[in-house]
């Protein structure tokens, strides 16, 4: 049986997003929301294709090893030199000339079955960027390399030939090519259909069906979340979730109102920070968001509860 080692293979994507948001209210229970973001890509590692294998004959023992792969990759050089070391100087130039375009939407809706029961759903990072800017394919063609042992006499009198040319014929058969052209990816979709339930005017817990689409790998995952806002600018979040039908994993996040402006820090997995050989991804976030128009929200209302 052939040992499966396809869909190896490393990804990474950083860019940013300028987004424009839109949001009405239809009725006194139902609100829709949209955002429509342009992206501009810093950087990225995509690998495209991946398919490796090793097998070895029941009867003779003989190994074979097949694979082919591509990798896409965008201004990798401001991320790593010879030094393994992050060169600003290069980041700040990458994103200033960047010419990796894209556009990606937010969709979302609330609805308000009950005073304390509201049912929500949202599409998020729905898009694509195209990656131009510095693009290197890194490809190796389907190849198949069949080892059937080496001949103990030819080995005894010179074993550095025998490992010589297994090594060569290795390198023809795996021959990494180089070319120059652009390429897209998809941005790291997500869609959520979930109920949250008001148990006070300060502290609510939700139910929330999470689904994932990453690199043609889709993960899905169900969360129990507990919201707390301790102060009228200072909220707290805990999820525990369970993923892909077996792993679990214990999320938490803060968030700061300022005026006009909000800061958040949130991850979906202590366990990772902890511990990050134990967790195979974690994602973590950090942002601020402003606030345009007026604040519907009565402040005074809120400080009398807390």
């Amino acid at each position: 049986k052939r040992a499966s080692f396809d869909g190896l293979g490393y990804n990474m994507m950083s860019y940013l997003e300028f987004g424009f948001v839109w949001n009405r209210k239809f009725g006194e229970k139902l609100v829709v929301g949209a955002k429509v973001k342009y992206l501009k890509g810093v950087a990225n590692v995509q690998t495209a294709n991946s398919n490796f294998g090793l097998y070895t004959d029941a009867k003779t023992f003989d190994l074979t090893v097949d694979g082919e792969a591509l990798v896409n990759t965008s201004n990798t050089a401001a991320f790593y030199n010879d030094s393994v070391a992050i060169d600003n100087r290069q980041v700040r130039s990458a994103i200033k000339s960047s010419r990796n375009n894209g556009i990606a939407i937010d969709l979302g809706l609330t609805y308000d079955l009950t005073d304390k029961i509201q049912l929500t759903g949202s599409l998020i990072d729905f898009g694509q960027i195209k990656w131009k800017d510095n693009v290197t394919n890194y490809s190796i063609e389907k190849f198949a390399f069949k080892y059937d042992g080496i001949d103990l006499e030819q080995f005894l009198e010179d074993s550095t030939a025998i490992f010589d040319k297994m090594l060569d014929s290795l390198e023809q058969l795996a021959d990494i090519n180089e070319t120059a052209n652009a390429y897209k990816t998809k941005t790291y979709s997500r869609f959520y259909v979930g109920a949250n339930y008001d148990v006070s005017n300060i502290f609510n817990v939700g139910l929330t069906w999470y689904n994932s689409l990453s690199y043609d790998q889709y993960r899905t995952a169900v969360n129990l979340s507990a919201n707390l806002r301790v102060k009228y600018w200072l909220s707290m979040t805990a999820n525990y979730g369970i993923y892909n039908y077996g792993k679990s994993n214990l999320g938490l996040g803060v968030s700061i109102r300022l005026a006009t402006f909000q800061i958040y820090a949130m991850t979906n997995s202590m366990f990772a920070l902890i511990n990050p050989q134990s967790q195979r991804s974690v994602d973590v976030s950090v942002g601020m968001s402003f606030q345009i128009g007026k604040v519907k929200e009565d402040k005074k209302k809120l400080v009398q509860e807390d």
